[in-house]
């Protein structure tokens, strides 16, 4: 076992050497059935929305890199989590543009593809089921999900996620002590029981947890990572949830800042929407600066960008990379849309 991880581990460097500056690589989380899976029979299901791809029914979980341009990565990594009730993966809306936008400003990014609640595999049953799952989150007293088999397997994927990106950091060109956590909703349930983890070395560096909770009986240890923390006054789904993850922290004399949105929802990602939430990236971005975790650069090529003040826009159509250095400003008053880029065009 020990010679076949070593040989894994090999061929994703020789894998990553010859990608970079390339398309995206993706590595198994595991070097064989991941374990608890080993009798698992459901099909992994990809589906088109109007915010990108989701998947449900994972049963391997990996992870995507998305690294920077040849001789632009700060040496940070960040591993990102989307969110879809532990039942679905919104792995474009809250995975792969994120990457995408942290590769562009140096950071090597990691899109975990977690395993989750099966579901049935005709849509129609399967979003009825992820209904059913989400109106239980409602109708709970403390407003708190019930822990189902998916999120055990989920949060052991995470476990294993972190770390494996320490373990290979040098091969990625990454610092083991400047890899962060990014999670949505219930990528963000993940973020924060790693972030509360009592094990310092599977503990990440930073966090950043998105309309997500704090799960009963977690609670900040000494030496916890800095979070930031974001959701919608209007979100109807986990209400209230995000101002106890700050507490939590600042009760502990941690670093934690809070940013709620008057409009937004659930599950804003960082699709445009023309709703307050639109600026959480803005001020994100500003909180890895201040962070020393990335840094404002110039514009790029290829990339035109007008003032609007609408939105911050974001595409999410794949097949290209697209490197966003300079989006979205620093000004918190500023906002950008992206108009146009053409791979390979300076």
């Amino acid at each position: 076992m020990a010679f076949r991880s070593a040989l894994v581990a090999l061929c994703a460097a020789i894998a990553w050497s010859a990608a970079a500056d390339a398309a995206p690589v993706t590595i198994p989380l595991y070097p064989g059935v991941a374990p608890g899976s080993e009798q698992a029979t459901q099909t992994e299901v990809v589906s088109e929305g109007k915010t990108g791809r989701t998947l449900r029914n994972v049963t391997a979980p990996t992870l995507t890199i998305y690294a920077p341009l040849a001789g632009k990565a700060n040496g940070v990594g960040v591993i990102i989590a989307p969110g879809g009730g532990f039942h679905i993966l919104s792995i474009d809306n809250e995975g792969t543009a994120l990457a995408e936008w942290f590769a562009a400003r140096g950071v090597t990014a990691f899109v975990l593809k977690y395993r989750l609640n099966q579901t049935s595999p005709n849509d129609t049953v399967a979003m009825v089921q992820l209904i059913q799952y989400l109106g239980t989150i409602k109708s709970s007293p403390d407003g708190e999900p019930a822990v189902t088999p998916g999120e055990t397997l989920a949060a052991a994927d995470a476990f294993q996620a972190m770390k494996l990106v320490r373990e290979r950091a040098r091969t990625y060109g990454v610092d083991p002590h400047r890899i962060g956590f990014v999670g949505f909703s219930a990528g963000a349930m993940l973020a924060l029981k790693l972030g509360t983890a009592q094990d310092a070395s599977i503990r990440p560096d930073f966090l950043a947890a998105i309309y997500g909770a704090l799960r009963t009986g977690l609670t900040p240890p000494a030496g916890a990572p800095p979070v930031f923390v974001a959701a919608a006054a209007d979100d109807t789904l986990l209400p209230g949830k995000s101002p106890p993850i700050y507490a939590a922290w600042k009760a502990k004399g941690l670093d934690a800042e809070l940013h709620i949105y008057d409009h937004g929802g659930h599950g804003f990602g960082v699709a445009p929407q023309g709703k307050a939430s639109d600026r959480w990236l803005s001020d994100f971005s500003a909180w890895l600066s201040a962070h020393h975790l990335i840094s404002f650069g110039r514009r790029p090529a290829g990339i035109s960008i007008s003032m609007s003040s609408s939105c911050c826009a974001l595409p999410l159509a794949r097949g290209s990379r697209r490197r966003l250095e300079n989006w979205p400003p620093p000004s918190a008053w500023m906002q950008c849309r992206l108009i146009a880029f053409s791979p390979g065009r300076s």
